[in-house]
């Protein structure tokens, strides 16, 4: 999916750009670690890159960062679309 991440209402929100005009899914609302990380990601940076930047940042062990990192990743893929799913009718 093509995510675009944005902050409103006090939130960063990662909104689908895919979406066309006969289709809904709303955005996902993530923290501020979860906009750092993908704001990483969108400069092509890796998951290992990612831990080191913020573990350093952060003060906190590499491993922890990266285990946050793949739970993230999940947490995403959960709101990709499943196969021949075109979201929600409006």
């Amino acid at each position: 999916m093509n995510y675009r991440l944005s902050y409103a209402a006090g939130s960063y929100w990662l909104t689908d750009m895919d979406l066309t005009y006969d289709t809904f899914r709303p955005p996902i609302r993530i923290n501020e670690i979860g906009a750092e990380i993908w704001k990483f990601k969108s400069e092509g940076k890796d998951d290992a890159e990612i831990a080191k930047l913020l573990a350093s940042e952060y003060e906190v062990e590499e491993n922890t960062v990266l285990e946050d990192i793949k739970e993230f990743n999940r947490t995403l893929s959960a709101f990709e679309p499943q196969e021949g799913e075109r979201g929600r009718i409006l």
